[in-house]
This record gives structure tokens, C-alpha cells and sequence, in this order.
């Protein structure tokens, strides 16, 4: 764990969070409205790049939950212990918080996903790589598929 870093959440405890990837990364607050927190840069990122992978244990039960990635139909990456790594972190664009009677709404805001997830089947491994150019101190997002968001 390269970067690992203690984070004060809202709700005053400690989230140990981690990264490997060789950009200066770190954990604020979204600037979507009610998302949470978010995964942000201090450097460039240029398009089509690397920029860290989804951390977790490749498992074959699927428990489902915010921080499992399916990888094929035999199992995924779970990603909830803690520390957790930053890619686990990123939010989608098209986040959707639930109203007072539990359905999601749309959220109108200038955000698009600038990163995509690149699977790698065989060697069980989810790759984070950047879909343009990303600037210094911009959030990144990725998107979570239309599935996610149907459950």
C-alpha cells in the first residue's frame, strides 16, 4: 500500500483508504450533492492512462454490495474491508440520490464520467484508466452501468 491515508469521515471515523497509482491522488469531498466523498487529482492525468487499479479480494462467493465488482459469472473483487483502496471510491456521474419515498431522481449537474473500468478476465484484475484528459483538482468518476443503478 503506497499511499495509504486515514480519512475523517461525516460521521467523525477514521476510513483507512489506499492507493497505488504513481498520481497524486486524495479523498474529499464530492462536489455531487449528497454523494459523499470523492476521488480527486493533484496531477494531470492524460487520456487513454492508467491510473490505478481496483484493489480487493477476488472472490468467488458473490456478496453483492456497493464495494463488489463483478468480474465474470463465478465471482468478483470485493473491495469493502478496510483499508480500502481509492478506486472503490470514485463515484458515478449519474449518481442518483434516493428521494423520501426511496425512488432515485435525476440529478442535473456539469459532471461527466472521465474514467472507465478495463477488465481483465483472466488475470482477475480491474484496471481505472482515464477517458480524456483530466485536469489538477478535478473529481474523477466512472460509470457504475446501467445495472447498478436499476437495483
Amino acid at each position: 500500500m503506497k499511499n495509504k491515508k486515514n480519512i475523517m469521515t461525516h460521521r467523525k471515523n477514521i476510513l483507512d483508504l489506499y492507493h497505488n497509482s504513481s498520481y497524486n491522488l486524495y479523498i474529499s469531498k464530492s462536489n455531487i450533492s449528497n454523494a459523499g466523498l470523492g476521488v480527486f487529482t493533484k496531477d494531470f492525468i492524460p487520456k487513454d492512462t492508467l491510473i490505478d487499479f481496483y484493489y480487493g479480494e477476488y472472490t468467488e462467493s458473490l456478496p453483492g454490495g456497493e464495494y463488489f465488482f463483478r468480474i465474470n459469472k463465478e465471482g468478483g473483487i470485493n473491495a469493502i474491508d478496510i483499508p480500502r483502496c481509492y478506486m472503490a471510491m470514485l463515484n458515478d456521474s449519474s449518481y442518483r440520490p434516493k428521494s423520501k419515498r426511496g425512488l432515485r431522481n435525476f440529478v442535473e449537474h456539469n459532471f461527466i464520467n472521465n474514467c472507465y473500468f478495463n477488465v481483465d478476465i483472466e488475470n482477475k484484475k480491474v484496471g481505472v484508466y482515464s477517458i480524456i484528459d483530466i485536469q489538477p483538482s478535478t473529481e474523477l468518476f466512472i460509470s457504475y452501468g446501467s445495472d447498478y443503478w436499476n437495483t
